[in-house]
């Protein structure tokens, strides 16, 4: 798991777009440690498939909200395709937690502050 911090911009708008999108309900603290399938996105009842295409859709929500409201830029050396493959590969593997979660963003984006 990496690092949860509320020093960690990346984290704190991982969390906070999270909870926007309904995905979480945890305050911060409890956040990080917190694994994909406890995400609402991670529907037992559904197709894997359907899963898919639902961390599909919330990988392409999260990285708008990272570029068009938080003004994020993409690190050095890292397309939208890398940083929209990196999160969806971290979203369907349900060991994965929110902290590995923002740990892939902030080695994708740049936010401002930082």
């Amino acid at each position: 798991m990496s690092t949860w911090s509320k020093s960690n911009i990346a984290c704190k708008n991982t969390w906070i777009f999270l909870r926007a999108l309904g995905q979480l309900t945890k305050v911060f603290k409890d956040s990080g440690n917190l694994k994909m399938t406890d995400l609402t996105f991670w529907n037992q009842t559904v197709s894997q498939e359907l899963r898919e295409i639902a961390a599909k859709t919330l990988v392409n929500q999260l990285d708008n909200m990272f570029r068009l409201i938080d003004k994020a830029v993409f690190e050095e050396g890292v397309t939208i395709t890398d940083a929209l493959n990196d999160m969806y590969e971290t979203m369907i593997n349900p060991e994965k937690t929110v902290a590995d979660l923002a740990g892939i963003v902030d080695a994708c984006y740049n936010f401002v502050g930082e």
